[in-house]
């Protein structure tokens, strides 16, 4: 009887078999391409695979009717299952399945999918997120279904990119379930179904260890009415489902958010600051306008990093060379008044001090939070800069200078540095042991004591520009010789010696940028063809006959 029993089965699966694979049109049965990839169902411990003919967890595709019903064999379990696939966006599906069952026909196991059947949502791991259709800064109060939190309110920040929202909760002393919290919103679907608009976000926050507690969905819904304040409503679901979720004020979590208005209704940047892109020394920040006419934005472009956008909040001070203001700045998510400080030091020279953010615009610029540092400083020139006269013309011996890095490939310091003579606007720095050093100069300015110039590198490379920073020491006697004109024994008048300090990205002495450090003294002017001719002679045999005499007097003295 067993055996008998053992047979019929047989027979029917080899006639289920030979019924559904004519249907299956060979290699016909196919996912689209756009649905491939790993997926997160909430409850499953790994993450479901979809294949060009097989969904891991579920079989391979052996039938297909229409666009959205498949016929899948799980070889593991033997089984058969029909299942329904519905696209809500590309980076959510929703399925509907059978029971995985013996062999019958395709019609058969789909016609067991009811309306009351599961319904399960699918999110795409690392998907490609999308502009959140909540955008702007909003106050907010929120319930878990024990009232609403209403004070403190709750805010919403935007973030520099427009797929990005940071809601910042605050806990209602009063008001059970309600806990302070920072949770930052990636959107990376939307869709509509009826009246009711759905949205998908990854939701990062202290508590998020695990793709189970970071994706969430929420129904939202933006008033039209303008005699109502609220702006928009969302409801949250409370795990990474969307089920039970079918308006705007029922979920686990509900928001009532009102729109704030925007800082800095007014403020704008001076005309000398928004003529064009500017760059750090080291080239790795810009700093620009996104359009000609929008005046009262920064961005700030870093070569490793999102946009930082700094909106002018309010003028402190605007004068001719310096703009004092008080920004609001958008890190990524982060965002703050910071108290920020132009100094033009040039026509193509600016120095910026930025400060920490805060909370509120009136902490910005205390002392506590800003100081005007010199090692805080930060220089910007053109993103093309014009080339100008080096403000030290001449030739200038080196002398008492800083013994060179030890992996310095060239281990003797410099011998001469000669400025202007070949043409106003280069300098070179001699090297005894390898090519010069020749440097383009741009803009320059005096700071009490200090000369500063913004130089670029005529050298292959990066190219990256550098600062030289100049300043007077004493007057050197080492150019002592005979005044041979009034035919007598005498003193020329001393010599200025200089500090000179070529600075990477900085122009701060503070800096930990050295590239060079050395005193040098001037000895001719660029009229003369060479050291020793038609100028100042470095030492004649005069001046050692004087030096020595001097040397042998103070031993008998």
């Amino acid at each position: 009887m067993t055996r008998g029993k053992e047979m019929c089965w047989a027979l029917w699966g080899f006639w289920i078999t030979s019924s559904v694979l004519p249907y299956a049109g060979g290699t016909s049965c196919r996912f689209p391409e756009r649905w491939q990839g790993k997926w997160f169902q909430s409850g499953l411990r790994e993450p479901m695979v979809i294949e060009e003919d097989r969904i891991s967890l579920k079989g391979n595709c052996i039938q297909q009717s229409h666009k959205d019903k498949f016929l899948l064999h799980d070889k593991r379990e033997n089984c058969y299952r029909c299942i329904v696939v519905h696209e809500k966006h590309k980076n959510v599906l929703q399925y509907k399945e059978s029971y995985c069952s013996g062999p019958s026909k395709m019609e058969t196991l789909c016609n067991r999918i009811t309306g009351d059947t599961m319904l399960f949502s699918i999110f795409r791991i690392n998907p490609t997120p999308i502009a959140c259709p909540v955008q702007g800064h909003f106050q907010f109060t929120y319930s878990r279904g024990h009232g609403w939190c209403v004070d403190p309110v709750s805010q919403v920040k935007a973030c520099t990119t427009d797929a990005r929202l940071l809601f910042r909760f605050h806990a209602c002393p009063d008001v059970p379930g309600t806990e302070s919290s920072v949770e930052d919103v990636e959107c990376i679907a939307q869709w509509k179904e009826g009246a009711t608009r759905y949205l998908v976000g990854v939701v990062t926050h202290s508590r998020a260890t695990s793709y189970e507690d970071s994706y969430r969905c929420f129904v939202y819904e933006e008033s039209l009415e303008p005699s109502e304040e609220i702006d928009f409503r969302i409801a949250q679901s409370g795990d990474a489902t969307c089920n039970g979720l079918f308006s705007a004020y029922e979920g686990s979590r509900t928001l009532r958010l009102i729109r704030e208005k925007p800082p800095g209704a007014g403020c704008r940047y001076p005309t000398w600051l928004t003529g064009g892109e500017w760059r750090s020394l080291d080239g790795k920040t810009s700093y620009g306008f996104s359009s000609p006419g929008r005046n009262d934005t920064l961005e700030v472009l870093q070569a490793d990093g999102p946009i930082r956008t700094e909106l002018c909040h309010r003028v402190l001070q605007q004068e001719e060379f310096r703009f004092h203001l008080v920004s609001y700045v958008t890190d990524g998510c982060d965002s703050g008044y910071a108290c920020v400080h132009y100094s033009r030091r040039h026509d193509e020279v600016l120095q910026r001090q930025i400060s920490g953010l805060s909370q509120t615009p009136e902490e910005a610029c205390e002392q506590s939070s800003f100081f005007l540092r010199d090692s805080a400083s930060v220089i910007l020139t053109p993103s093309h800069p014009s080339i100008r006269p080096c403000p030290w013309q001449g030739h200038y011996s080196v002398l008492g200078e800083d013994p060179p890095p030890l992996d310095d490939p060239c281990p003797q310091a410099p011998s001469r540095l000669s400025s202007g003579c070949t043409v106003e606007h280069k300098f070179q720095i001699m090297h005894p042991c390898r090519n010069p050093s020749k440097y383009a100069c741009h803009g320059s300015w005096r700071e009490g004591s200090r000369n500063h110039v913004v130089a670029t590198p005529l050298e292959p490379g990066p190219n990256h520009r550098v600062c030289v920073v100049s300043e007077e020491m004493r007057r050197s006697y080492s150019d002592l010789h005979f005044n041979q004109g009034k035919g007598q024994q005498g003193l020329e008048s001393p010599q200025p010696t200089s500090r000179f300090l070529l600075l990477q990205g900085s122009c701060s002495s503070h800096s930990q940028a050295e590239i060079m450090a050395f005193n040098a003294t001037y000895v001719a002017d660029c009229s003369a063809i060479s050291m020793g001719q038609r100028g100042v002679k470095p030492l004649g045999m005069g001046s050692l006959v004087l030096i020595i005499f001097l040397i042998l007097a103070a031993f008998v003295h």
